[in-house]
């Protein structure tokens, strides 16, 4: 700026101005990384050279944590410099899956799905992440053909509206599982190619997390396979008779945050049948009562297993033995009799039953 003394002198004066941002006087404060899942570990990295008050030593600082969970207190955590004289200070913290109150404990913070965890430092400087957690599949452990497929998604970070209720998708793959029914495969032939399934689940209510779909399947006998080829909401499923042993279907669930794919799988399982040879039992006179089970996962199975009670105070429950029919059939069939009297004394183990 030029100015002009009384004496008509010309006079400059340089006016130096310094400014120097935020970001330059606080200093820097980061995490690293926007989210976790509650159970992991996150470090923080603050740089603030107002805080190396000493050069000729490694100093450390207190940062503070808070979690807007209910009744979690504020933590303390302390962050080491790096080496003597570089202002930057690094720590870590844990964070804890826990709905319950907790004490202060420096650097366990206790989080819930969907906590923001927020990290202050003494200059006012704040980092937040957020808590999520992972999805997963839920299916039943066997499934009987010609019976859907129950699946089910649990995914918290899904939930994005409060009001709608949303949908996820999965894919179901079919393949068999290579136990072989050895000895007595009823069916020998080749499994068919089975295209994967894509199936749309819904979310049960908003804000419930939970998407429920499913997706029909047929019994597969020999080389037909009607439901081979995709988009036709249904797949072609063998049992442990076929030559490869019983299918497994594979749900498969690509989970956005955290990345990541979530599985579960559910194996080709029939129901099993149990037949009496009469509804009912004369109680004046001896009889019997003969019990066939049929159940087309039992191949190469000898004898099976059952439990006979009666209502009548006293009686005790019967294990009865029944031997398989000896044919390799598609449907192995097991029968064994139960003696029925109206007098005697009850006992366990003598195959039968005081009416």
């Amino acid at each position: 700026r030029l100015w002009r003394g009384a004496a008509g002198v010309a006079m400059f004066f340089i006016i130096f101005v310094a400014t120097l941002g935020a970001a330059g006087a606080m200093g820097s404060l980061s995490l690293s990384s926007p989210s976790v899942v509650g159970g992991e570990e996150f470090s923080i990295t603050l740089s603030d050279a107002s805080l190396n008050t000493n050069p000729g030593a490694r100093e450390s600082v207190t940062v503070t944590i808070s979690a807007d969970k209910e009744n979690e207190p504020v933590h303390d955590v302390v962050l080491t410099e790096t080496d003597i004289n570089t202002g930057v200070f690094r720590g870590s913290a844990v964070t804890v899956p826990s709905s319950s109150a907790a004490l202060p404990s420096p650097g366990i913070i206790n989080v819930v799905r969907g906590s923001i965890v927020t990290v202050s430092s003494p200059a006012g400087l704040t980092e937040a992440l957020t808590i999520l957690s992972p999805g997963s599949v839920l299916v039943p452990p066997a499934t009987a053909p010609g019976t859907p497929l129950l699946i089910e998604v649990y995914d918290p970070d899904v939930d994005a509206s409060g009001v709608l209720r949303e949908g996820v998708s999965v894919t179901v793959s079919v393949s068999c599982s290579g136990a072989v029914a050895a000895g007595c495969p009823a069916d020998a032939s080749a499994r068919p190619a089975q295209a994967s399934e894509t199936v749309a689940l819904k979310e049960t209510g908003p804000q419930s997390s939970r998407f429920t779909g499913a997706l029909q399947t047929f019994l597969q006998e020999g080389t037909a396979a009607p439901h081979a080829g995709a988009g036709d909401g249904a797949v072609d499923v063998r049992g442990r008779s076929s030559g490869c042993g019983p299918d497994v279907l594979r749900v498969s669930y690509q989970d956005g945050a955290p990345a990541g794919q979530r599985s579960a799988q559910s194996v080709a399982a029939f129901s099993g049948t149990v037949l009496l040879s009469n509804r009912t039992v004369d109680p004046s006179g001896d009889g019997s009562i003969t019990v066939t089970v049929s159940d087309r996962d039992l191949h190469n199975v000898s004898s099976v297993l059952v439990f006979v009670s009666s209502s009548r105070l006293g009686e005790p429950s019967e294990q009865l033995t029944l031997q398989a029919d000896g044919a390799c059939s598609p449907v192995p069939t097991f029968s064994g009799s139960l003696a029925t009297s109206p007098s005697g004394t009850p006992a366990e183990g003598d195959a039968a039953v005081v009416v």
